[in-house]
């Protein structure tokens, strides 16, 4: 007995002791953590707060201990931060998933990250919860001031493109988008080659060897392909992207879709160049005019004497006096294209317009060609002048009949349509907005695709020497222009050319013309 209460005198101080030494170890294993330590109980006071959590908060253990959640952060009432400490209080499971909030520090706020796990005691009752806090203020500095240099990339007007070395793309913002077609989830990861022509690829090698060196390439104007197939006009430049040893890693590159620029440049020089062409046109046309008048009033003085002149004779003063009326011809061109047009517009109809020009248009086809004329009911009325539109419609004809010398057929027909800013990007000097689509196709020979891009160039023809002065297509062009509207044309070699003309739409009507078809012989 004696013994058995000595053995218990001098064990008990001995677990006491390693009590002491094993909570003393524990409190300093604690107090050395890297991580802010927060102990609540059931009421959410503070039991415990760690050096750490006095680093990150400005507060001192003196300050929160024995004192309630919501009186050391009345802000904290209403925020997630006490509901996923009630929570856990409640499903009594240690919460798996971190989550961020703002804690008020002294002097600013700062981010942490928290976990929760139930406290309990020797019988596993859930008597508190023990929190691990993290620091996180500088990364989610890093990351505001990674959002907003985003942001301000995604916002800019040009697009902007990040490449690694082997030229995949790594970044690819909104008005990159916009301008290839291509959402960021498309062309990520995949290679820039996909929007580059095939006859650039060199063009690519070169600035992927420039930048690699450390070399930015200056601007310059290029070609892109579009996800829809288009080639654009592009201003572009790339450099390079080191690391923090200055060490090359990628490639940024800056582009600006410049096609509707050059489009509009390349309108004002062909503008400028009619200009200019017209008038010096207009100049040799007047004093031409004066030398055929020379020549045929001489011819016409033969013709009186033809008793006395031998049958060749007279044939030649015939082809002199056929040629100079062909002339007169042709100086009348020169007149109508280098003369300004004066625009006299009125709101009409064009279907009625078309129809009574029928028989006109079909004496200059002649036999071997039918004429279809298919008007749209209730075709919205245009601003146009009457004198000008005939001329173009005449002009249009003739190309026409030119294109079909064995016979053929030329459908003329008139149909309303309506451009949105998507439909506009795919038709060159399209706008948004209501227009009267005026289409001449025709089974001709078509036109080589070498002559299609300059057909509307002064004095350009196809036709055999003294069949034309190729003007009448620029004219054309140019009184469309007037109207404010453009031309679009579409041929295939062997098999027929279709000129379709846009006119703005002047007002809607109601007014219902029945469909109809009208042929002629």
């Amino acid at each position: 007995m004696k013994n058995h209460f000595t053995t218990q005198r001098t064990t008990h101080p001995q677990a006491q002791e390693a009590l002491r030494e094993s909570s003393q170890l524990n409190a300093q294993i604690v107090s050395s953590i890297q991580e802010g330590i927060i102990v609540y109980d059931r009421k959410l006071n503070f039991r415990f707060w760690n050096p750490e959590m006095e680093k990150i908060t400005g507060y001192a253990a003196s300050e929160v201990l024995s004192r309630n959640l919501v009186e050391v952060f009345p802000l904290f009432r209403n925020l997630a931060i006490r509901k996923q400490l009630l929570n856990t209080l409640k499903t009594n499971e240690t919460t798996s998933l971190a989550f961020e909030y703002r804690i008020p520090e002294k002097g600013r706020a700062g981010w942490v990250s928290q976990w929760n796990a139930p406290l309990r005691n020797s019988t596993g009752r859930t008597v508190g919860i023990i929190c691990n806090v993290r620091d996180i203020t500088r990364q989610k500095q890093f990351e505001e001031q990674r959002d907003r240099l985003a942001a301000i990339v995604d916002s800019a007007n040009d697009g902007i493109i990040g490449k690694t070395l082997d030229d995949i793309v790594v970044s690819f913002n909104t008005a990159a988008e916009r301008i290839y077609g291509y959402s960021a989830a498309e062309i990520v990861g995949q290679s820039i080659a996909r929007v580059i022509p095939t006859d650039r690829r060199q063009e690519l090698q070169r600035i992927h060897n420039a930048v690699a060196r450390g070399e930015s390439m200056e601007p310059f104007e290029t070609v892109r392909v579009t996800k829809d197939g288009r080639h654009i006009d592009v201003w572009l430049t790339a450099s390079p992207v080191k690391n923090s040893d200055g060490r090359v890693i990628g490639i940024s590159t800056i582009v600006r879709d410049i096609t509707e620029r050059k489009r509009l440049e390349e309108q004002l020089r062909r503008s400028q160049k009619m200009e200019a062409i017209g008038q010096l046109a207009a100049g040799l046309a007047h004093d031409f005019n004066n030398l055929i008048a020379v020549i045929r009033a001489n011819a016409s003085l033969l013709q009186l004497e033809r008793d006395k002149l031998g049958p060749e004779a007279v044939e030649c003063v015939a082809e002199m006096v056929l040629a100079t009326e062909n002339a007169s011809k042709m100086v009348r061109q020169l007149l109508d294209f280098g003369r300004k047009r004066n625009f006299h517009a009125t709101v009409l109809d064009l279907n009625p317009q078309i129809e009574r020009l029928g028989k006109t248009m079909q004496r200059i086809l002649g036999e071997k060609i039918d004429l279809q004329f298919e008007p749209a009911p209730a075709l919205p009325r245009v601003l146009a002048d009457v004198g000008l539109l005939e001329q173009v419609l005449l002009n249009l004809v003739i190309n026409a009949r030119d294109a079909m010398q064995s016979g053929g057929k030329l459908h003329i027909k008139t149909e309303k349509v309506r451009f949105d800013k998507s439909d506009a990007q795919a038709h060159p000097e399209a706008r948004a907005g209501e227009f009267v689509r005026l289409s001449f196709i025709d089974t001709g020979t078509g036109i080589a695709p070498a002559h299609l891009p300059r057909i509307f160039e002064p004095f350009f023809t196809t036709k055999d020497p003294g069949k034309g002065v190729g003007l009448g297509l620029p004219t054309v062009c140019d009184i469309v222009r007037q109207h404010k509207g453009w031309i679009e044309v579409s041929s295939q070699w062997g098999a027929g050319s279709a000129f379709e003309l846009y006119i703005p739409v002047a007002a809607p009507t109601n007014k219902s013309r029945p469909r109809r078809i009208i042929k002629s012989k």
